[in-house]
């Protein structure tokens, strides 16, 4: 509230409100990046989660500054199928991979 006096002690008030808008996206410094790692036998959830945890590597700012959140949109298994597209994948696969001894053709996917 504003008060303005004058000599004589007589008075007016008015108001304002003095408002802090955000309205600018955070900023993805780093982009997410795959992983791959050796498959433990136990379904690899410690790589995963750590995985998660990290945001696959990404990083982000905003210059309000203050927490940022995050969340992920991801499948885990090795066929997608009719999910949708995901941001991230997860793959089990089993390392080293073996050794292609002829190349077999690809299925076309509609």
């Amino acid at each position: 509230m504003f008060t303005a006096t004058d000599a004589c002690s007589n008075s007016s008030t008015t108001s304002a409100t003095f408002t802090i808008e955000d309205t600018t996206d955070p900023v993805i410094g780093t982009a997410a990046a795959d992983q791959t790692v050796e498959c433990d036998g136990a379904g690899n959830v410690a790589a995963f989660n750590a995985w998660l945890t990290g945001h696959a590597g990404s990083d982000a700012s905003d210059v309000c500054g203050g927490a940022i959140s995050w969340t992920n949109d991801y499948v885990v298994g090795n066929w997608v199928g009719d999910c949708g597209t995901p941001n991230m994948l997860l793959l089990c696969l089993p390392l080293p991979m073996p050794a292609a001894t002829a190349l077999l053709p690809v299925p076309h996917l509609q």
